[in-house]
C-alpha cells in the first residue's frame, strides 16, 4: 500500500477547512463558516497523508 498526500486549505481566521473556487485560471478560497471570500495568499495550506 501507498500513502497519498491531501492538499487542505485552511482558513487563516477560523482555522476550518475552505472550499478552493476556480474560475477563468484564478483561484479563490471560500471559508463556509466566516461565509466569505479569502485570499489565496492568506490561506493556510497543508498537506494530510491518507492510508
Amino acid at each position: 500500500m501507498s500513502a497519498v498526500s491531501v492538499k487542505k486549505a485552511v482558513c487563516p481566521d477560523c482555522q476550518s477547512t475552505m472550499e478552493k473556487l476556480q474560475a477563468c485560471g484564478s483561484a479563490s478560497y471560500f471559508c463556509h463558516s466566516c461565509n466569505e471570500l479569502k485570499s489565496k495568499s492568506r490561506v493556510q495550506i497543508s498537506f494530510e497523508m491518507m492510508d
